[in-house]
């Protein structure tokens, strides 16, 4: 499955912009209903359903999300 970095300030907008986006639209060739895994490096990860793709970004939904904590 296809994984992409979502800084966590951006987590609430709920949607992939810049190079993520470029690279699931363009690169990828991604659709909606594809599934993907979103991180944001902090040990936040979610399995998301791809809504909608446009020229500036790549809209998603939720549909499972876990947190690892960080190794000590």
């Amino acid at each position: 499955m296809h994984r992409f970095f979502l800084p966590p300030l951006d987590w609430s907008a709920a949607a992939l912009t810049g190079a993520e986006a470029h690279h699931a639209r363009s690169v990828l060739r991604l659709q909606p209903n594809d599934r993907a895994v979103v991180f944001d490096g902090c040990g936040r990860e979610a399995t998301v359903a791809l809504t909608a793709l446009d020229s500036s970004a790549v809209q998603f939904r939720i549909l499972q999300e876990t947190t690892t904590p960080p190794l000590r």
